[in-house]
């Protein structure tokens, strides 16, 4: 006799034969949810005797359910012990294994489970997921292929196949994978969740707002395992993002566990920065000098690398300028946790929070007395273990604290840092390089074209309607994106030559100069340009930002703020279009900006890294 039950993978599988009538009522309880009672009968089984296999499968399930992970991974081991062909003990710590990121295991027990049931399809999921993750894109292709040809139906392969597609920047056949998930499983939330990063990233707005009002309850009232990092493309709400977050926390990444470190007692205050953005990434180029300029007579500055697949000219400066440094990509966060506490850290500063790769875990399980957010996700965690986040009082006005689960540590001016070391290319473009004639208006919007959504797009196609030697410069992006916002402009009857792209450039570097090549910078509203726009300040292309309510949309202003450029700050959207059809139609004013940035640029704190950094250590030395 089969039963279908909780506690096999993340589909309903068949579960091994029920093994006594005792068995068959704790099954009962187990299905009720009623976790307790099922207990008790499952251990009377256990310490009488009488139970097998079957019955420290169904305790492992418990704990599961309960999230006692540690005593399920023992019960699944003592399984195997039993019966060393027990498909779903093997299933199961394969998944344990890769959700560690213990990728070795996971494949070698996933493996296990297909030698035993060779349509097994959850476990070609699963070994899959273990083979992308450790970054074998073809094997992880084969493994999802092979699901869908023992079940075409699954949903979890054709999102899993998605997921892989979009990474290899096939993002149309990835949209396809997503529906295809969606139309067999229309609960399943994580490929909802996904079909809809992937409509903003192609720019298909009109098929994203039917998902929008169920959007806006994801980490509100569903928690499903997911960044909230995509929450601030598509809404401006930081009392929202606080209750998304801490749910989404919670449910996910807290770990249940007593350790907190004493305050360390050093000689120097050991701080400890953790990424898997060390290299060409917008993080590391802003923050690359701040680590080769703390003071050491006073600091020793550790570097904690969470992805080893970078070898570019800021990953080496980067790693050299740590007086330490520790590769953790590969390791389990349980090892990681041990190295990091055996070098004392007085303070752990994660420069990730919810962006891609993060190992938010880490300080769940607390590294070090004092953890910081900071940098590379503007917004609250929502965890109990971060102390602070570090700010100033642009982006996170007083009266904005509420919505922050960290103390907030204010810098004295900008938040944002910056490298000073940064040069310009030895070529210099111009517009006619571009084939832009030189009497046009060039705006540009280097943005994600997961930051642009309808509301910025249609301010922009006001401004071109008005402005008619007006010309719209954005990044290259992919076909559909491209092909929906030419729509766009014609349906507005603005040529769609108006609207050209950016080729992708080798290096971040080589942008510098041709930012010199535009007349104005459009900002985006719910998650504003961060890095770019401090470059575009400094290579002297003036930014117009609308200001919000959250972090992510009050960037712009604290970066213009800190310029004393505030005539370049709208608070509503028409004020927003007024100026940039203002900007364009005065251009002497348009140049004194210019030449105020040209100053600022040898003059200004904002992108003087010899003070930022002073002061970002007074914050430090007063923790």
């Amino acid at each position: 006799m089969k039963k279908k039950s909780k506690g096999f993978g993340d589909q309903q599988e068949d579960l091994p034969s029920i093994e006594s009538k005792q068995d068959l009522k704790g099954l009962s309880f187990l299905n009720q949810g009623n976790f307790l009672e099922a207990e008790k009968i499952y251990r009377k089984l256990f310490f009488s005797g009488e139970g097998g296999y079957i019955t420290f499968y169904r305790l492992a399930t418990i704990c599961r359910l309960t999230n006692r992970l540690d005593e399920m991974h023992a019960l699944l081991k003592r399984c195997i012990e039993i019966n060393p062909n027990g498909l779903e003990a093997h299933h199961d710590l394969a998944k344990i294994y890769l959700d560690n990121k213990d990728f070795d295991k996971a494949i070698l027990h996933s493996s296990k489970a297909i030698e035993i049931k060779k349509d097994c399809d959850s476990a070609y999921n699963i070994l899959g997921n273990s083979f992308l993750l450790a970054g074998n894109a073809q094997m992880a292709m084969n493994a999802y292929e092979k699901a869908i040809k023992y079940n075409s139906s699954s949903f979890l392969a054709h999102h899993n196949l998605g997921v892989l597609q979009e990474k290899t920047g096939d993002i149309s056949s990835s949209i396809l994978s997503y529906e295809m998930a969606v139309q067999y499983n229309k609960n399943y939330s994580i490929a909802k969740f996904h079909l809809c990063e992937a409509y903003s990233k192609t720019c298909q707005w009109e098929k994203l707002s039917p998902f929008l009002e169920w959007l806006s309850n994801i980490g509100i009232e569903e928690n499903i395992d997911i960044s909230p990092l995509y929450f601030m493309y598509i809404e401006d709400n930081p009392g929202k993002m606080l209750v998304r977050t801490k749910n989404i926390f919670n449910k996910i990444y807290k770990v249940n566990q007593s350790f907190k470190p004493d305050k360390r007692d050093n000689s120097k205050i050991k701080i400890g920065y953790f990424s898997a953005d060390y290299g060409e990434h917008p993080v590391s180029i802003l923050i690359s000098e701040v680590f080769e300029l703390h003071d050491r007579s006073k600091f020793e500055v550790y570097g904690y690398g969470f992805s080893n697949n970078k070898n570019d000219k800021y990953s080496i400066r980067i790693k050299e300028s740590f007086d330490f440094y520790r590769e953790l990509d590969g390791i389990s966060d349980d090892q990681a946790c041990n190295l990091i506490r055996g070098d004392n850290l007085d303070i752990a500063i994660d420069l990730m929070g919810y962006t891609m790769s993060h190992r938010i875990k880490l300080f769940s399980k607390r590294i070090a007395p004092i953890q910081i957010n900071y940098l590379g996700y503007p917004g609250t965690t929502g965890s109990d273990q971060i102390d602070y986040i570090i700010a100033d009082r642009i982006v996170i006005p007083k009266e904005s604290k509420k919505f922050y689960s960290e103390k907030v540590l204010y810098m004295p001016t900008c938040y944002m840092c910056f490298d000073s070391k940064r040069k310009f290319p030895k070529m210099i473009y111009k517009k006619k390089d571009l084939g832009i004639p030189n009497n046009s208006f060039l705006m540009t919007g280097f943005h994600q074209a997961s930051k642009i959504t309808s509301r910025e797009f249609n301010c922009w196609l006001k401004v071109m309607i008005k402005v008619e030697e007006s010309i719209l410069w954005l990044r290259e992006t992919n076909t559909i994106a491209k092909s929906n916002l030419k729509n766009k402009f014609l349906e507005q009857g603005i040529s769609d030559h108006r609207l050209i792209f950016a080729e992708r450039l080798n290096s971040s570097d080589q942008n510098l100069s041709r930012y010199l090549c535009a007349d104005l910078f459009l900002d985006t509203f719910n998650y504003n340009a961060h890095s770019t726009a401090i470059e575009c300040l400094w290579c002297g292309l003036p930014v117009l930002t609308l200001i919000g309510e959250s972090f992510s949309s009050r960037v712009g202003a604290s970066l213009l703020s800190s310029l004393d450029l505030n005539e370049l700050i709208a608070y509503t959207e028409d004020e927003y279009i007024e100026k940039a059809i203002y900007f364009a139609k005065n251009p002497k004013e348009l140049k004194r900006i210019k030449s105020r940035l040209a100053f600022a640029k040898d003059n200004n704190d904002l992108f003087n890294p010899k003070v930022f950094t002073k002061n970002l250590e007074n914050i430090f030395a007063n923790l």
